[in-house]
C-alpha cells in the first residue's frame, strides 16, 4: 500500500520532499511542525497522496511524557497496512511505538553524519562526572516507556539505515543495515521545478545583501535537550558571542533552531533568521558566504558551505568542551 514518511522536523520534511519521485506517498507530521502556512501549502501543492497531523505526545519535559493513545490506536492499524515505513528517528516514542507493536521500518538519519557520533547507551551515561540532565530524562523515559531498544537503528524491527557517508559509522551490529545515499548529492541534484516546489511549500526568501564581516550564529535547543539547565543560560551563551561580534564591528545573524524556545529579539543589532525554515535550504535558494560559522554543537554546520571557517564548541562524542574556543569567548565552562 506505498509509502510513508513520519516526519518531526521542517528538516525532515525538506528531506522527504527531495526524496519522493511520485506523489503516491502519504505524511505523517509530528509536534515539532506545526506552522499551518506549510501544512497548507503542503495540501495545495498535493504531493502526497495524504497528509496527516500526529498528535503523538504531550510533550515538554519529563512530567508531560504522555503517550495520547487515542491518537495512536487509529494510527497504529494505519502503521500494519503499509508496505514502507519511513522515519528519521526510532530512539524517540515513534520508534518505541513502531518496536513495541512489530511494526517493520525504515530510517533515515536525521542530523548530518548523525552515526559517525559514538553512541553511548543512557544506562552507561548516568551517574558518570559527565553526566547531563538529558541523560536521566532518557532514564525516566526508559522507565515510562519500557524502552527495548538500545538506541537508533538497533530494533530488530528497522529493516534498513540510510546514511550521508557509510565510511564513517560504527561496525557494530547495525553495519548490514546501512546504505549510503550522499546528503550532498541529493541537494545538488535539485531540479529547478522542485526548488520553485520547496520555495512554494516553505515560503522561503533568499539572504541577501551580506556583507564580506559576516558571521552566522545558529543555535540549538540546549536547555530543552538537557545541554544546559537554563533558557537564561542558554540565551546569555549565544548574546555572549553575539555581543563579541557585535563590538567588532561584525554584522551578526542568528538562525534559531525550529526547536529553540528562547527568544532572541532584545540582543541589539542581531539579524535573525526565519525560525521555521532549516538552514540548509536558506543555503540552497541563497548565493551568500559568510566570514564564520558558529554553533554549539549543530550537525547542519558540517553540511554547510556558505561560511569560510567554522566553529564547534562541543563535542558529542567526547562530551566535552573546545577549552581554546570558550577561552576565545571568555566563557566559563561553569556558566554552561
Amino acid at each position: 500500500m506505498g509509502r510513508m514518511y513520519i516526519c518531526v522536523t521542517p528538516y525532515q520534511l525538506l528531506l522527504t520532499i527531495l526524496k519522493i519521485e511520485d506523489s503516491k506517498s502519504e505524511l505523517v507530521l509530528q509536534e515539532g511542525i506545526t506552522d499551518k502556512e506549510i501544512i497548507s501549502n503542503l495540501s495545495k501543492e498535493r504531493i502526497f497522496k495524504k497528509i496527516d497531523i500526529l498528535n503523538m505526545l504531550i510533550f515538554d519535559g519529563v512530567k508531560k511524557y504522555i503517550i495520547n493513545k487515542r491518537e495512536m490506536a487509529g494510527f497504529i492499524t494505519r502503521f500494519k497496512g503499509v508496505d514502507d515505513i519511513y522515519t528519521y528517528n526510532d530512539h524517540t516514542p515513534i520508534g518505541w511505538i513502531l518496536d513495541k507493536y512489530k511494526i517493520k521500518y525504515n530510517l533515515i538519519e536525521d542530523g548530518y553524519d548523525f552515526f559517525s557520533y559514538k553512541y553511548i547507551d543512557f544506562r552507561n551515561r548516568i551517574f558518570t562526572k559527565k553526566s547531563t540532565i538529558q541523560d536521566y530524562k532518557d532514564l525516566l523515559k526508559h522507565l515510562f516507556f519500557l524502552r527495548r531498544t538500545k538506541g537508533p537503528g538497533f530494533s530488530k524491527y528497522c529493516q534498513s539505515i540510510e546514511v550521508n557517508d557509510i565510511s564513517v559509522v560504527p561496525k557494530d551490529e547495525r553495519y548490514h543495515k546501512f546504505k549510503e545515499v550522499p546528503r550532498k548529492e541529493l541537494f545538488e541534484n535539485i531540479t529547478e521545478e522542485r526548488k520553485q516546489l520547496i520555495l512554494r511549500v516553505f515560503d522561503v526568501e533568499e539572504l541577501s545583501e551580506v556583507k564580506d564581516n559576516s558571521v552566522l550564529i545558529l543555535t540549538q535547543p540546549l536547555s530543552i535537550d538537557g545541554l544546559m539547565d537554563s533558557d537564561d543560560k542558554q540565551y546569555g551563551f549565544y548574546k555572549r558571542i553575539c555581543d563579541k561580534y557585535l563590538s567588532e564591528g561584525y554584522e551578526v545573524y542568528l538562525k534559531p533552531h525550529p526547536r529553540d524556545g528562547v527568544a532572541y529579539e532584545n540582543i541589539n543589532g542581531v539579524k535573525l533568521i526565519v525560525q521555521s525554515v532549516p538552514m540548509e535550504l536558506i543555503e540552497v535558494v541563497s548565493d551568500v558566504k559568510f566570514e564564520r560559522i558558529i554553533t554549539h554543537s549543530s550537525t547542519a554546520i558540517n553540511f554547510l558551505t556558505c561560511g569560510k571557517e567554522k566553529e564547534v564548541f562541543y563535542d558529542f562524542n567526547t562530551r566535552e568542551y573546545d577549552e581554546k574556543l570558550l577561552e576565545k569567548y571568555k566563557i566559563n565552562k561553569d556558566e554552561l
